[in-house]
């Protein structure tokens, strides 16, 4: 469910750096947008009945046709102001790194995981025992 929060977020992001170049192109992009999404859900509801010609559109399939139309509608925009993007795809990722790096838990794995490789290739000739909690890089290869 998280996964649908950053989209939506990344959207409004990109609409938002769309409008400061100007509104004109905010609306294109907005109209194509819902133009997309709207031949979207007719092309699927006209597209059953190719198949099954005794096919209602009754309102159980709608949802499903909604699904792919609301996609369109929210990941447009996105690929559109994707030109746009980079300042804020920069910031989101310092901001990620930031909250991973004060995580003990993600340090404690990241050293863990860091001691495990060193040892399992044999990359130093001295390896201080798992208590310790220094890991020491004399070679090139560790």
């Amino acid at each position: 469910m998280g996964w649908i929060i950053d989209l939506l977020s990344l959207t409004k992001a990109a609409l938002i750096a769309l409008a400061k170049r100007g509104p004109s192109g905010l609306l294109l992009v907005l109209a194509l947008a819902l133009a997309a999404s709207m031949l979207s859900w007719i092309a699927l509801i006209r597209s059953t009945l190719l198949w099954n010609k005794r096919f209602a559109a009754t309102a159980r399939r709608h949802p499903l046709c909604a699904f792919p139309a609301l996609s369109i509608l929210l990941v447009l925009p996105l690929f559109v102001g994707s030109s746009c993007m980079h300042p804020i795809v920069h910031r989101k990722i310092v901001k990620w790194a930031r909250e991973l790096l004060a995580d003990p838990r993600w340090q404690e794995a990241a050293f863990n995981r860091a001691c495990e490789a060193v040892r399992a290739g044999r990359l130093e000739p001295f390896s201080p025992p798992p208590e310790a909690r220094f890991l020491p890089l004399t070679t090139t290869a560790a």
